[in-house]
């Protein structure tokens, strides 16, 4: 039997390519016709992660009944975080290499349980983002930074802006009323976009971004090399600050390969007129490594780990 994605597409004048994914299930001896319908959707929720137009068979020992269950019980932590107010933001300094010095930080999202424990934010996300719950999370880290930079003078804070994200619209109109209600300046907020999210849906991304950009924000390209794509399309994302994935960062010390490597992203980020952010700089060595590549910025623990915001930034006079 199989379960498919389906949809149809009609106009008088343009074609429009429909496509689908499928789930594929073998009728067993004994087999239900509910247990049969179940497995074409356990097999059609992993052909959708492989992403379109692509095919599952399903397979009781490939775990994809028990990835499903985990991330259901995930998503339940993390939307009961959402409207328990149990969502928080922790600050990571990104500093200026010339300067020595902490020139932004980036809001980091944590979930806390109800007696105060911090969950692991990587599977709670993922939950969220495959459920479409992201949006909403999105928009409150939105707004709780953009308060946060409201209450501290001449803050600046980066935050993640998920993939889903960039299929709104009405996202730079809604940064641009959270702004001024804030009666915050749009240089202080960086939006953080992965290379993998832009590059899956680059004409849409590109006008979006652009129209964020025109507010006055800053907009960063993370997780940069790891899509091993042409760097011709740096030209057209407006982003001020590209992060090199830290998968590179990490082993410069010891690997000349990634130093090579490393050393053609940073040539070809300030060919294009963009800073350079390396990520995951952890010892002083590293340090050493990515300053004399050239990097302008690093982020990683050998400056330190993400705390609570209110325990990174003074306290507002009261």
């Amino acid at each position: 039997m199989l379960q498919t994605a389906r949809f149809l597409c009609k106009g008088d004048r343009d074609q429009h390519i429909a496509t689908a994914c499928v789930g594929i299930a073998v009728v067993q001896p004994d087999c239900t016709t509910e247990s049969l319908l179940g497995h074409a959707d356990l097999a059609l929720s992993q052909a959708r992660a492989k992403g379109r137009s692509n095919w599952h068979l399903y397979n009781p020992g490939d775990g994809t009944r028990e990835s499903l269950l985990d991330r259901t019980s995930q998503l339940a932590l993390i939307t009961d975080a959402l409207h328990d107010n149990r969502l928080a933001l922790f600050l990571q300094p990104i500093m200026s290499i010339q300067a020595g010095r902490a020139v932004h930080y980036e809001a980091l999202l944590r979930v806390r349980t109800p007696d105060g424990q911090i969950l692991p934010p990587a599977p709670l996300i993922a939950a969220a983002e495959a459920s479409g719950l992201i949006r909403e999370i999105d928009q409150w880290v939105l707004q709780h930074a953009i308060s946060l930079i409201a209450s501290q003078p001449g803050l600046h804070l980066a935050v993640n802006l998920s993939a889903r994200s960039l299929d709104n619209p009405e996202l730079p109109a809604q940064l641009q009323a959270m702004l001024e209600q804030q009666g915050v300046q749009p240089h202080q907020l960086i939006l953080e976009i992965t290379e993998t999210a832009t590059l899956n849906q680059m004409t849409h991304a590109e006008i979006l971004l652009t129209g964020i950009r025109a507010l006055g924000c800053k907009l960063a390209l993370d997780d940069f090399g790891v899509g091993f794509s042409t760097f011709q399309y740096l030209k057209h994302l407006p982003v001020d600050f590209v992060k090199i994935d830290g998968s590179f960062i990490r082993t410069l010390d010891h690997s000349e390969d990634d130093r090579l490597f490393v050393k053609a992203l940073v040539e070809a980020i300030h060919g294009y007129g963009k800073l350079a952010i390396a990520e995951y700089v952890e010892t002083e060595a590293i340090l050493r490594w990515v300053t004399e590549l050239g990097v302008d910025y690093a982020q990683g623990y050998h400056f330190g780990r993400p705390q609570p915001a209110e325990s990174v930034l003074p306290l507002k006079p009261g």
